[in-house]
């Protein structure tokens, strides 16, 4: 990430205020940064909690390093706050009241916008679940850090109605393989044994890194 200061605590606000970064090495929403340049923050809660409105937002805090004498700027910290692009992908949900898992897309657009870190307007999500209330949550943090189960328990998560994803790239059906940025599937299954579609055997190598 090139920025390595801000002018002033309005700029960090404005810049930090409403997205998601990285903070002590776990994804986190910042809601505000302060006229004594801290930076006040939450871990991201579960979807559920957020959907019931039970969730509780800590108010955590980072002081963004001030400058010494001379110096402009007031450089944020950089042992503590992470301002490198978070990976999107695959995001994994359960069905309420259904069985079977289901997925979300979730990509990153370019937008004309001076805000850094994950937000609102720099995401597309696949369907209509990708609304605000999903963007906050520990399955979009498990999906950042790249927690997913693995192949086999990804078909028993799935079932013969759902779908679910082993990575951030590719997901699976009952008896279908899946990329995150195709509609239809890329490949099929059988027994856990993945066969790339002659069309989509260039992904051949992405999903061997992925299994």
């Amino acid at each position: 990430m090139g920025l390595k200061s801000f002018i002033d605590s309005g700029q960090a606000h404005a810049k930090l205020s409403g997205t998601i970064i990285k903070i002590k090495g776990k994804p986190a929403y910042v809601f505000n940064v302060d006229r004594e340049n801290k930076v006040h923050w939450c871990r991201l809660p579960d979807k559920a909690d957020v959907e019931s409105g039970a969730a509780e937002f800590d108010d955590n805090d980072e002081r963004i390093v001030r400058p010494g004498k001379g110096q402009r700027s007031n450089k944020f910290n950089s042992e503590t706050m992470d301002l490198s692009p978070l990976p999107l992908g695959y995001v994994n949900l359960n069905r309420p009241f259904q069985k079977g898992a289901y997925v979300v897309g979730v990509h990153r657009i370019p937008v004309r916008n001076a805000r850094v870190g994950i937000h609102s307007g720099n995401v597309l999500f696949s369907n209509k679940e990708g609304r605000w209330n999903l963007f906050f949550t520990k399955n979009m943090e498990d999906t950042m850090m790249g927690r997913y189960p693995s192949l086999m328990d990804a078909l028993d998560r799935a079932g013969k109605t759902g779908m679910c994803a082993f990575s951030r790239n590719f997901a699976v059906s009952n008896s279908k393989l899946y990329h995150v940025y195709y509609e239809e599937p890329v490949g099929s299954h059988m027994g856990g044994r993945l066969s790339l579609d002659p069309d989509f055997r260039y992904l051949g190598e992405l999903l061997a890194e992925d299994l």
